[in-house]
C-alpha cells in the first residue's frame, strides 16, 4: 500500500509495540455471458473470534419464487440420502438476480502441506436449485496450483501483458486470527492476507507483491515488511515460492515493489539482489521483457519472473525485470474504488500492470479506526470487486488484479475462465 509507511509511522508513535466432473457441469463457468454462476468465498471477518465464515455469491440467477442455495459436505450431484437428494447443511433463499450471503459455516484452516499441488475441491460445495428442486448449478470451495499451465494451449501464445493475472497484495503479510491475542491497531491495519505465500499460490495467485526490510544488526536482516511493519523473516517467503514452482509447471510473477526499512545505500539493494539470486536464481527466467509469451517463459525452463523496482538495479542484473506498473486509486470508499479502476479499464497502460483492487486508509483513518481495519474494508469491496472484474467489457483490458484476502473473491476463477473462453459463450 502507497504511503502505508509514513500512516505506520504515525500509528506507532500512539500503539505499542483439478479438471473434475463438477467443474464441467458446473452452468456458470463462462464470465460476461449472463449465465449462473456461483461460487464460494471465505470472509476474513471475525465473528465469535474466528474467522473463516463461508460465503456464497451467485450472478445472473433465476430468481424465481422458491430458489433457493444449499451449501453442502459433500457433491450433491454423487451423494443422496436415499430421497434422491442430498440434505444440506445450510440453505438461502434467493430473492435476487445478483447477490451474496453469509453462512452460519466456517472453514477450518488447512495448512499449505496437506493442500497438494493438484487441483481438488476442499470440504465444501454449493448447488443452486429451483422451484423444483431442480440442480441448476453447482460448484466447490477448490485449489487452483495448476490453472496455468492446464490453460498452456490457450495463453501460450499470449503475451504475459494481455493475460488475465490473479494477484494478492502485500502477499507476505498474511497471518492466521488469534483469538487469544486479538487484534491490536497495528494488527488490524497491515494483516492483508489470511493463507501463506505457499497457499496463496496453489490457491490460484500468480502475482506476489513482495516489501523488503533491511535490519543490518539482527540475526535474521532481511524481512518481508508491510510499510515499517515487520511481518515474516524473507527466507519464509522465498522458501514457499521455490516449493510452488519445484512442484508445478506454473509461472510465477514475483515482484518487489518497495525497501521501507534499511535500504540507505545502493549497496544493500546489490546485498538483497545477491540473496534473491542465491535462493532463487536457479528458478528465475531471463528478462525477456513482458511482451513476450507464456510459451517463451515456459521454453526457458526457468518460471519465475522477479520484477525489481530500481531501474539502476535492473539494468545492471541479467535476471531481474522491469517491475510491474502498480496502479493505484488511494481512496476509501467503495465508489471512489469504482471509478478509479472504470478510468484504468477504460484506458489501460501499455505496460505490464495490476489493477490494486482495494481501499487504502488515510494516516488519520489508522489512527482513529475509522475504516475499522483491513478485514473490514475488504469484506465491504471484495463482492464488488468481483463483479466488476467479471464483466466481458472489463476482463479484455484487465492485466494483473491485486486484492486483498483474496479468497474473498472470485477473481482467481474470474481469471481462470476468462483466459480459458476469452469471452466466447
Amino acid at each position: 500500500m502507497k504511503g502505508l509507511s509514513l500512516l505506520c509511522m504515525l500509528l506507532c508513535t500512539l500503539v505499542d509495540h483439478g479438471e473434475s466432473a463438477l467443474r464441467k457441469r458446473d452452468l456458470g463457468v463462462r464470465d460476461g455471458c449472463q449465465r449462473l454462476h456461483l461460487e464460494i468465498l471465505v470472509s476474513p471477518l471475525v465473528k465469535r473470534g474466528i474467522v473463516r465464515r463461508l460465503e456464497v455469491q451467485w450472478e445472473y440467477a433465476p430468481n424465481n419464487p422458491g430458489d433457493w442455495i444449499g451449501l453442502f459436505r459433500s457433491d450433491p450431484l454423487e451423494n443422496t440420502n436415499g430421497k434422491g437428494y442430498l440434505a444440506p447443511i445450510e440453505k438461502i433463499h434467493v430473492t435476487r438476480v445478483h447477490g451474496w450471503a453469509n453462512t452460519s459455516i466456517f472453514e477450518e484452516h488447512v495448512e499449505p502441506e496437506n493442500l497438494g499441488f493438484h487441483g481438488r475441491c476442499l470440504s465444501y460445495y454449493a448447488a443452486y436449485h429451483d422451484n423444483l428442486n431442480q440442480t441448476l448449478a453447482v460448484t466447490c470451495l477448490r485449489t487452483e496450483p495448476t490453472w496455468m499451465w492446464n490453460l498452456r494451449e490457450e495463453i501460450g501464445s499470449r503475451r504475459l501483458r494481455h493475460v488475465f493475472i490473479p494477484g494478492t497484495h502485500d502477499s507476505a503479510a498474511y497471518g492466521e486470527y488469534d483469538e487469544n491475542v486479538g487484534d491490536t491497531r497495528i494488527k488490524k491495519y497491515s494483516i492483508t492476507q489470511d493463507e501463506s505465500i505457499l497457499a496463496q499460490l496453489i490457491y490460484g495467485a500468480r502475482y506476489i507483491d513482495l516489501r523488503v526490510g533491511y535490519y543490518g544488526a539482527n540475526n535474521e536482516p532481511w524481512w518481508a515488511n508491510h510499510g515499517v511493519v515487520r511481518i515474516h523473516p524473507l527466507r519464509v517467503v522465498l522458501k514457499d515460492i521455490r516449493e510452488f514452482l519445484k512442484n508445478t509447471n506454473e509461472i510465477v510473477i514475483l515482484d518487489v515493489q518497495e525497501f521501507p526499512v534499511g535500504f540507505v545505500s545502493q549497496d544493500v539493494h546489490l546485498s538483497l539482489v545477491n540473496l534473491l539470486y542465491s535462493e532463487l536464481g536457479d528458478l528465475a527466467a531471463p528478462p525477456l521483457g513482458w511482451d513476450s509469451t507464456f510459451d517463451q517463459v515456459w521454453k526457458t525452463n526457468r518460471r519465475l519472473i522477479i520484477g525489481y523496482d530500481r531501474r539502476e538495479i535492473v539494468e545492471r542484473s541479467k535476471f531481474l525485470w522491469r517491475p510491474v506498473q502498480q496502479k493505484w486509486g488511494n481512496v476509501q470508499t467503495l465508489n471512489n474504488l469504482h471509478s478509479y479502476l472504470a478510468g484504468l479499464i477504460e484506458r489501460p497502460p501499455l505496460a505490464m500492470w495490476s489493477a490494486m483492487a482495494e481501499l487504502t486508509p488515510t494516516a488519520l483513518d489508522i489512527i482513529l479506526d475509522r475504516l475499522k481495519g483491513l478485514r473490514v474494508m475488504a469484506e465491504s469491496v471484495n463482492h464488488n470487486v468481483t463483479e466488476w472484474f467479471r464483466r466481458k467489457d472489463w476482463q479484455p483490458k484487465s492485466n494483473i488484479v491485486t486484492v486483498d484476502f483474496i479468497r474473498n473473491t472470485g477473481i482467481i476463477r474470474a481469471a481462470i475462465e476468462w483466459n480459458k473462453h476469452q469471452g466466447h459463450c
